[in-house]
């Protein structure tokens, strides 16, 4: 088993004063990466990883229970993508500009997306059935997509 040491680094000189950060943190236990490097269209939505074998389209099935750590990040230089988290009933989506990342925890009991401007922070929180995404642009523009996950033993 293995540690994955994850560190977000923001570094900004503003004013003439260092407003950088650096925040780490470490998930224990890893035993599996999933990573691949996914070219997008603008034409039709491609599922990135599904976590539910229930997923039509997805390449590769991922046990939820088992999903510590996911990372999608825009590799390109130029095309924006917007990023579907899907659950059973629902999805919320983000725009990644190029070199920007949208990271998440642990698949399993992780999201609720509600029609609603003030969060209901006692609802239950459910699985991420899967990810999938579409390149922000012209007909044939597309975004290029790294997936990170890492995860226990399945």
């Amino acid at each position: 088993m293995a540690t994955l040491t994850v560190t977000h680094s923001e570094s900004l000189v503003l004013d003439g004063r260092n407003r950088s950060a650096s925040k780490t943190f470490s998930i224990t236990n890893i035993e599996e990466i999933y990573e691949r490097t996914l070219t997008i269209p603008q034409t039709a939505s491609t599922t990135l990883v599904a976590f539910n074998a229930d997923v039509e389209g997805a390449s590769v099935e991922l046990p939820v229970a088992n999903v510590k750590y996911i990372r999608v990040t825009n590799t390109g230089s130029i095309i924006p993508a917007k990023l579907a988290v899907i659950n059973a009933n629902n999805n919320y989506q983000v725009v990644l500009d190029p070199g920007q990342s949208h990271v998440l925890g642990s698949a399993d009991d992780l999201m609720i997306a509600e029609a609603n401007a003030s969060p209901i922070f006692g609802s239950t929180l459910v699985d991420v059935e899967s990810l999938s995404a579409i390149a922000v642009g012209g007909a044939s523009d597309t975004a290029t997509l790294e997936v990170y996950i890492a995860s226990a033993a399945s």
